[in-house]
């Protein structure tokens, strides 16, 4: 093994640099033209290479391209040489003219200066001997991202900023520092932090990739072991950085206590925030502020679903000016009127006029006092119609900008844009923004939506929903709507999700649409009856007599009661079947579709309620 002293007569103390015996012995300048390597020195000069390793054989590197990539750039193509010798005769006026704070500290570093296409002084940098970089310009060799930094110094941090001019500026002001030769917020694939320091300060320009950038490399870099810190520049302009903050005859001292201890938070990192339960209760004491008590929330958006003309238009409208109104909804109380804002693309808006004038006037009625809401509260959107299937959320974001609402209702989802409603890709795109929007105006929000198509007639369920799990499992709360075939103009209305205690959860409830028109009347508005009794499908089935309920009227009964002899009888009469099989059968399907209930051993009861009036 060849030793320093055997080749190199002049050595700098931190034994990295030395002055070359072969073109630069005899100068006065005051950094060597030689770079140390751990097992070789190259002269940045005369290009002259030392191997220490006696053995070593030089072989030249073969230079291919691969498919589809950038071809390398010879690394000699960067005048890293003679933009270094121009740099060190000449490193006071270049400094002055590119408005540098570096002293002759910098004659330490591997950087050198070139004219660029301009004519203007360009810097650049010598990463290691096969990566050259000129100042935000090009890079020559292996132009992967790799570690730039200082010599070591006899401190106990390391500063990290975000390009290699800065890392001299900070050891021109006593301070080791690094950078990362790919921008703000890369790294190298390997990477190896020097040894020796407990503190790590990031400084990265004030601007958006510098912020963005600092979050990536802390969230790599975090370590229990070393303390990180980053700078918070406060009210500096946009590009601001380490070297303008010299620049501005600041010092080290105060750099340093800009930053802030980093990393103490899963926040910091760009986690979320965690608590031990005592915090978690302190913190969260506050129950979100009811819109609709037991269902809808402040900062919640809810669903409203159901086949084509089933009526959610009207619902949903009739939701918008209860609302604004602040009385009740469908049986549930509204505690406080709320600032609504009502987009449709249903109807054009001359239809759309009329049908608020018939469901706004059985509400007025009803409300005379309230209704003085409705102006004051209620805002719809004009021009319904115009460019369906087209984003539309742009144009909602712009009239919450213009004016404050509590609540979005927009009827509805499918025609608000022009994703596809079948493609999870589509939906995810579709539902991040409207989250955006929700945060962004602090406005919960009602989306009107389809049911798929089915054939078959099933009971209500959020698996039924247009956009599939991928929607619903983004709501909050979920009301869906069928039609009941038994009556005409009633509807099943079922709370199918929800996040918050109700007793009405997934139980069907009767909704009758009321329709009236008259020459001098015209109401059109959902009325509430009360909970469905007997089985769900059973309002779904066809209005005709069924075998059950032919059985059922056969059955000789004691007021509503009977006995199970009494209702073998009946089905032997009515369907000719007598086995105990059949019997029990029988009893129990129709005790599950609620047309009955079991009383004791053999004894039944048919169910009635005030709903069977509705088939008469």
């Amino acid at each position: 093994m060849i030793r320093l002293e055997d080749v190199f007569t002049r050595i700098s103390n931190n034994r990295l640099r030395a002055w070359c015996p072969e073109c630069d012995l005899g100068s006065n300048r005051p950094q060597g033209t030689v770079t140390i390597n751990e097992d070789y020195a190259f002269c940045h000069k005369c290009q002259k290479t030392w191997h220490f390793d006696e053995d070593e054989k030089i072989h030249k590197r073969e230079e291919y391209v691969l498919s589809n990539t950038k071809a390398v750039v010879s690394v000699d193509k960067g005048g890293y040489a003679d933009a270094r010798n121009a740099f060190i005769n000449g490193w006071e006026k270049f400094v002055k003219a590119m408005d540098l704070p570096w002293n002759d500290q910098c004659l330490k570093m591997p950087v050198g200066v070139r004219k660029n296409d301009d004519g203007k002084p360009q810097l650049v940098f010598q990463i290691n001997d096969n990566h050259v970089k000129h100042h935000k310009g090009k890079q020559f060799g292996d132009a992967q991202c790799k570690m730039f930094g200082t010599p070591q110094l006899s401190k106990d941090y390391l500063i990290l900023c975000e390009g290699e001019k800065d890392v001299v500026t900070a050891y021109c002001q006593g301070a080791p520092a690094i950078t990362f030769t790919s921008g703000a917020g890369a790294l190298p694939a390997e990477l190896t932090m020097p040894t020796g320091y407990n503190k790590l300060y990031i400084i990265y320009d004030n601007d958006e990739k510098g912020i963005k950038g600092a979050k990536k490399v802390a969230k790599r870099l975090f370590s229990k072991e070393i303390e990180l810190y980053a700078v918070d520049w406060e009210n500096k302009p946009s590009g601001y950085d380490i070297t303008d903050w010299f620049n501005d005859g600041n010092t080290l001292e105060n750099l340093l206590r800009l930053c802030k201890r980093y990393g103490e938070s899963a926040v910091d990192l760009g986690g979320m925030q965690s608590f031990s339960m005592s915090q978690f209760r302190t913190t969260f004491n506050q129950l979100p502020r009811p819109i609709i008590d037991s269902l809808f929330y402040d900062g919640d958006i809810m669903g409203i679903a159901g086949g084509t003309n089933v009526g959610k238009s009207v619902f949903s409208l009739q939701l918008s000016m209860c609302l604004a109104m602040g009385v009740p909804f469908m049986n549930y109380r509204i505690p406080t009127a709320q600032r609504v804002l009502h987009v449709q693309f249903e109807l054009k808006d001359e239809s759309f006029s009329g049908l608020i004038r018939n469901v706004s006037k059985p509400l007025m009625d009803q409300y005379p006092i309230e209704s003085e809401n409705l102006d004051k509260n209620l805002r719809f959107t004009g021009d319904g119609q115009s460019n369906l299937f087209q984003d539309k959320w742009d144009i909602i974001d712009a009239n919450l900008v213009h004016e404050e609402y509590d609540v979005l209702v927009v009827d509805n989802l499918y025609t608000s844009t022009q994703l596809s409603m079948s493609k999870n890709s589509d939906i995810m795109e579709l539902l991040r923004k409207i989250v955006n929007i929700k945060k962004k105006h602090k406005v919960a929000i009602v989306l009107v939506s389809h049911h798929k198509k089915i054939g078959e007639m099933t009971p209500l369920d959020v698996s039924q929903l247009l956009g599939g799990s991928a929607y619903s499992n983004f709501l909050d709360c979920l009301v869906q709507m069928a039609d009941a075939r038994r009556v005409p103009g009633l509807k099943v209305m079922k709370i199918t999700k929800v996040r918050s205690h109700n007793e009405l959860h997934n139980v069907p409830v009767g909704i009758k649409m009321i329709n009236i028109d008259e020459e001098d009347r015209r109401e059109l508005y959902f009325k509430y009856m009360k909970p469905l009794p007997k089985n769900e499908m059973y309002w779904y089935s066809d209005p005709k007599e069924s075998n059950e309920e032919r059985v059922l009227a056969a059955v000789m009964t004691d007021g509503h009661n009977f006995s199970t002899s009494a209702f073998a009888a009946a089905l032997e009469s009515v369907m000719k079947l007598s086995s105990n099989t059949a019997v029990y059968n029988w009893l129990k399907r129709m005790e599950s579709q609620g047309l009955i209930r079991k009383l004791d051993h053999g004894y039944y009861c048919k169910v009635t309620t005030e709903l069977d009036d509705f088939l008469d």
